[in-house]
C-alpha cells in the first residue's frame, strides 16, 4: 500500500512539472512571438531609414500622394521592369525596388552615363565610355569588370548569359559571350566594318550584330546571326540603306528588327522575312515586350505633335493603332494594355478593343515610364512617382 502511494506521489510530481514545463514554455513562445511582431516592424524601419540617410533618398514621401521617393544624389536615367519589380538606374547608382514600389536595395555604381539592359531576373549595367559593367539581380550586384576599351554595346539572356560588343582598335570590334560564371562562351573579331548594335537569344546561345558599312557614299546596314558553337555567320540579314534601331530575338527562330523605315521579322532558320513598311518619315522611338510583340511610334514628318503608336505581333501584324495628337514623352506596353504618357496625362489604351481604357492625371516634369505588375512608374529628374491604371 505504501509503495503505491509513493508510486502515485511521484507520478503526480512528474505530471506537475510536466504541466509546468509546457505552461513556461508556451509563455516564452508566446513572449517570442510578440517580441518579434514588435521588433520586425522597428527593423523593417531601421532598414528603411538607414536608406534613406544613405544620401541617396531625400524622402519617401511628399505632398504629391503618388511621389513615392526622391533621390538627392545623381539624376534618374530610367526606369526598368525586373522579375518581381524593377529597378530605377540614376547617374550614380541603382535603386532596387519591390513591385509595389518599396525599396529593396541601393548600389553605387560608379557609372556617371550607365546604360541597362534586362532579361527575366538578370540585368546588364554598362558605361560605354569607360569599359565599365557590372551583372546584377535585384538584391545587388552579382559580377563587376572593366575592359580595356571602349564597349559599343552589350546585351543579356534570361539565362544569366550576356554578350559585350567592344572597341579593339580604331578599326576593329570584339564581340563576347559569357556564361552566367562568366567564362567565354564565344569570341569573334570583326575588322571589315563597324558593329552599332548586339542582341542576344533568351537561352544564350544565338547572338546577332548590326553591321554598318559606307561604300561610295552609300550607307549599307546587315545584321550576322551566330550560334555560340562557331565563329562562322549562321545567318545574313540584309537591311540596304535603312538605319536599324533596335532587334530582339523573339520566339521560335525569329528575330524582330526596327528600322527607320520598317520593321522586320526575319526567321534564321528558313531565311523567310516578313516586314511593314512605314507610312511616316520619323521613328521617334520603340519597344520590345516578353510575349514577342513591338510597339512603333511614328512621328508626322514636320510635326512634333502628331504621331501614330502601332503594336505589331510575331507574325508582322498589326494588332492596335491608336493616333496622338500631343506630344509623346514616353510609352511602353503589356500583354493587355498600351500606355502612353503625355504633358501631364497617362493614356491607357486596352488592346483587344482598340480604345481607350482610362485616363490618368499625373505631376508635370515627367520623363520616363514602365509598369511593374499592372502599377504604372514614372520619373522626373529627381522623383519616382506610382500611379494606378
Amino acid at each position: 500500500m505504501i509503495k503505491e502511494k509513493n508510486k502515485k506521489a511521484k507520478k503526480d510530481e512528474k505530471t506537475k512539472k510536466r504541466g509546468t514545463v509546457i505552461i513556461v514554455s508556451f509563455v516564452l513562445i508566446f513572449a517570442v512571438c510578440a517580441a518579434l511582431f514588435y521588433a520586425v516592424p522597428t527593423i523593417m524601419s531601421l532598414k528603411r531609414d538607414n536608406i534613406s540617410e544613405s544620401g541617396d533618398i531625400t524622402s519617401l514621401s511628399g505632398e504629391d500622394d503618388a511621389l513615392l521617393f526622391s533621390v538627392d544624389s545623381g539624376e534618374i536615367r530610367d526606369i526598368t521592369p525586373l522579375s518581381g519589380g524593377g529597378f530605377i538606374t540614376t547617374s550614380n547608382s541603382l535603386i532596387s525596388i519591390k513591385k509595389d514600389g518599396g525599396i529593396i536595395d541601393i548600389t553605387k555604381t560608379g557609372y556617371s552615363s550607365p546604360v541597362t539592359k534586362t532579361a527575366g531576373k538578370y540585368y546588364i549595367v554598362f558605361e560605354r565610355s569607360t569599359g565599365k559593367y557590372s551583372i546584377m539581380k535585384k538584391n545587388g550586384t552579382v559580377f563587376s569588370s572593366q575592359l580595356d576599351g571602349e564597349i559599343i554595346n552589350a546585351d543579356i539572356a534570361q539565362n544569366g548569359n550576356y554578350l559585350i560588343m567592344s572597341r579593339k582598335t580604331l578599326s576593329s570590334s570584339l564581340v563576347t559571350v559569357y556564361s552566367k560564371k562568366n567564362e567565354i562562351l564565344f569570341q569573334w573579331e570583326c575588322n571589315d566594318s563597324y558593329l552599332t548594335n548586339c542582341a542576344i537569344a533568351p537561352r544564350g546561345k544565338k547572338i546577332a550584330v548590326v553591321s554598318f558599312d559606307v561604300n561610295g557614299g552609300e550607307q549599307k546596314s546587315k545584321i550576322l546571326t551566330f550560334t555560340t558553337k562557331s565563329v562562322d555567320v549562321e545567318r545574313e540579314i540584309d537591311c540596304g540603306s535603312d538605319t536599324v534601331c533596335a532587334m530582339r530575338f523573339l520566339s521560335g527562330d525569329s528575330i524582330g528588327i526596327v528600322t527607320d523605315k520598317r520593321y522586320i521579322i526575319a526567321n534564321i532558320q528558313s531565311g523567310e522575312e516578313k516586314e511593314i513598311s512605314y507610312e511616316y518619315d520619323v521613328i521617334s522611338g520603340s519597344a520590345f515586350g516578353e510575349n514577342s510583340n513591338a510597339a512603333v511610334l511614328k512621328s508626322e514628318f514636320g510635326s512634333l505633335d502628331k504621331s501614330t503608336l502601332s503594336l505589331y505581333n510575331k507574325s508582322a501584324e498589326e494588332i492596335f493603332s491608336c493616333k496622338i495628337n500631343e506630344k509623346v514623352i514616353d510609352f511602353c506596353f503589356d500583354k493587355s494594355f498600351v500606355y502612353v504618357m503625355t504633358a501631364c496625362k497617362i493614356t491607357v489604351y486596352s488592346v483587344a478593343k482598340g480604345e481607350v481604357y482610362s485616363e490618368v492625371e499625373t505631376a508635370g516634369g515627367l520623363k520616363y515610364m514602365s509598369v511593374i505588375s499592372g502599377r504604372i512608374f514614372c520619373s522626373s529628374d529627381t522623383g519616382l512617382y506610382k500611379y494606378d491604371r
